[in-house]
Order: structure tokens, then C-alpha cells, then sequence
């Protein structure tokens, strides 16, 4: 996030996998996180010592019903951060629940910290795919999930394009296409998506006033028909 920012990036878009604490419905599904709970240890070098880390109050509400059409559901509420998975106890997960706490992920509350602290623009989603490994299950449906994620990404981009620039503070005016954020990198070659980071992916697609990053940085799509990438997608 710090060197995205540092390279000229106005919005960060981030898509995490993530798993279900409470059984609201079945995995795949995702979650808009308004507020993540800080138990990791990067938040603390960029905010005093508090529960949670919130999201932009501003932009959580430019994104309401932007997600209505899609295939895969988009719930909003609060997510555990941690970065000690094998500390994911029963007791843990029990505690968490009882919270409240929607998901288990490992990035929103660092990247909401670094947001508020330095007057950047952040929006992060939980992709719920398994339920904590008590029902054996692991399901990021098509294409690994990355289908999905890559619809509620554009859904996000899209609306945050018409109508983040309204809103006052930093990181606000003049958001850059993501394929001006790609302009010098070599476009893939007709069908071969492998390996390619998800901003390059998105110079495919219409004008994005976003530079998006999924937590598979180099993601593989591969799997994706070309007929469905993002500029499919996007349309």
C-alpha cells in the first residue's frame, strides 16, 4: 500500500480471502469490511492502541447498492484481522463470534490504519470462502474465486469513479485510470493471463479511476475463458 500511494495511486481497492465466523449463509461470499478488529501487530505503528480500525465512512457510503446485480452476495460489517492463523484457536474463534465479527482475515486492519494515519483512500473486501476448517469445506468458487472477485472489484471501482471525487479530503480530486497506472507495462499476449498482476489486468478493461490490488498479487487466471476477463466483466 505504502509504495502503490508512493507511486501515484488516489484509491486502493483490496480483496482478501477470508473465513466465516459467523454462519450468516454458505461460502463463497463477500464482505465490504466497515471496521476490522486490530489484532495484528502493523495497525500499532500507525495508530494509538484502540479495538478497531475503520473504514472511510465516506467511501463505505458512495458504495451503497453498487454490488446489487452481481451473482456472488456482498455483506457489510466488521472482520477479525490477525496474523497468527495457527493461533485461530476454538477459544479464539469462539471469543471472536461472540463479538460479532462477520470474517477472519489478515490485512484489513493494517490497511485501514495506514489509510487513516496517512489521509489515503482504502476500501477493503473479505472474500469468505471456508468455514474454519469445521466443515472441511474450501470453496472460492469459479476460477478459484477470481471471477467473482475480480466483478465486485470493478462494481467498486466503477462507483467509486462517479462519485468518490464528491467527496472532500485527501485522495480525493483527479483519481488516475488504472491503465494510465499501467502504461508502460507489456500488454499478455491473446489468452495467456497467467502470472500477471491485477493492475496490468486491468488496463483490459474500461477506463478504472482506480488502481486495484487483490491479496494474490500475482494472481493466475489461467482457468478464466478469455471471453470472461475483466473487460468482460467491466462492461
Amino acid at each position: 500500500a505504502e509504495q502503490l500511494f508512493a507511486a501515484g495511486c488516489r484509491l486502493l481497492i483490496s480483496m482478501t480471502s477470508s473465513g466465516q465466523l459467523q454462519p450468516v449463509r454458505q461460502p463463497p461470499y463477500f464482505i465490504l469490511i466497515e471496521q476490522a478488529l486490530r489484532d495484528e501487530g502493523t495497525s500499532y505503528h500507525y495508530l494509538s492502541p484502540s479495538d478497531f480500525a475503520q473504514a472511510d465512512t465516506g467511501v463505505i457510503a458512495a458504495l451503497e447498492g453498487a454490488f446489487d446485480e452481481l451473482r456472488e452476495p456482498v455483506l457489510r460489517g466488521a472482520t477479525w484481522t490477525t496474523d497468527a492463523p495457527f493461533r485461530e484457536t476454538e477459544r479464539a474463534i469462539a471469543a471472536m463470534t461472540a463479538r460479532g465479527l462477520l470474517a477472519v482475515e489478515m490485512e484489513a486492519a493494517a490497511l485501514y490504519a495506514f489509510a487513516q494515519a496517512c489521509g489515503k483512500r482504502v476500501v477493503c473486501f473479505a472474500h469468505v470462502t471456508n468455514q474454519m476448517g469445521q466443515e472441511g469445506d474450501f470453496e472460492k468458487g469459479e476460477a478459484n474465486g477470481t471471477v467473482d472477485a475480480l466483478a465486485v472489484i470493478v462494481a467498486a471501482a466503477r462507483r467509486l469513479k462517479r462519485r468518490l471525487v464528491k467527496l472532500r479530503g485527501p485522495g480525493t480530486a483527479r483519481l488516475r485510470s488504472a491503465r494510465s497506472f499501467v502504461s508502460h507495462s507489456r500488454r499478455p499476449a491473446p489468452g495467456s493471463y497467467d502470472r500477471w498482476p491485477i493492475g496490468a489486468l486491468s488496463s483490459l478493461a474500461d477506463p478504472i479511476a482506480s488502481q486495484v490490488l487483490l491479496e494474490r498479487r500475482w494472481t493466475i487466471l489461467s482457468e478464466v475463458p478469455e471471453a470472461r476477463r475483466l473487460s468482460d466483466l467491466a462492461a
